[in-house]
């Protein structure tokens, strides 16, 4: 029996701990204490891996440049100044879905000035983790907040009203999880929980409104899966006071 899994050729990123009892010896020597847990190195192939805190279930590998990352991140993370934390707690972030994913970081679609022009499909994300370490978005494209110049409400994010309904279960029958909207052209939109932004016929997500009345959908409906928009995460430090500022 192996170690850990990066001791066998196929290199893993992640581990849940309960396969790393089972499958593997586990042997790990801690090295340091970090503040979004606990690095340990695997004496065999010296790889190093992630623990999260408290009941975190998995260990991150943290493998090439993702070890200088991590420590970066744990010396000098980005943090919001105030300026900035304002204009977000207006915006309102998504709320923490019904499976309690996104309960680690906390997303406000925004509009952000970099590389000398206004981007309007942006996520500000606050994480506990180093932005690499997100469990299903380990190639997500992101920049620091502290490259950011400015930020600004972006007209292509969705109301608050609308992404509030990310920790409400929905059966509409209209496949997964849909949100009936309309908009000033007086066409139905289902939109999916969990997006952001929007941009059809020429409207922008803040001009859509969530249809409460309609007991079932209609006939005409345009079924709005995938916005065009490039998304691009713009990462910052957790702020457990952000955390209060969900929609």
């Amino acid at each position: 029996m192996k170690n850990c899994p990066n001791c066998e050729d196929v290199k893993f990123s992640l581990c849940s701990k309960e396969n790393m009892k089972i499958k593997y010896i586990g042997n790990l020597n801690p090295k340091y204490e970090l503040k979004c847990g606990l690095l340990l190195q695997c004496p065999d192939c010296d790889n190093y891996w992630l623990e999260g805190n408290e009941s975190y279930r998995y260990y991150h590998s943290l493998l090439n440049q993702n070890l200088q990352l991590t420590l970066d991140w744990n010396s000098s993370p980005p943090i919001a100044n105030s300026e900035q934390k304002t204009i977000l707690k207006q915006i309102k972030a998504n709320p923490i879905n019904s499976s309690g994913n996104n309960r680690d970081y906390i997303d406000f679609p925004v509009s952000c000035y970099f590389e000398d022009k206004w981007n309007d499909s942006c996520i500000v994300r606050f994480q506990k983790f180093p932005p690499f370490l997100s469990m299903f978005e380990y190639s997500m494209d992101f920049i620091r907040l502290d490259s950011v110049k400015d930020i600004r409400p972006s007209e292509f994010a969705l109301p608050s009203v609308i992404r509030s309904f990310g920790d409400i279960d929905l059966e509409l029958g209209l496949g997964d999880r849909p949100l009936l909207t309309y908009g000033p052209n007086q066409k139905f939109y289902a939109v999916w929980v969990g997006q952001n932004f929007f941009s059809l016929d020429g409207l922008k997500g803040s001009e859509l409104n969530l249809e409460s009345f309609l007991t079932k959908f209609p006939d005409k409906l345009v079924n709005y899966e995938n916005s065009t928009l490039p998304k691009k995460y713009v990462i910052v430090d957790w702020d457990e006071e952000m955390n209060k500022y969900r929609a």
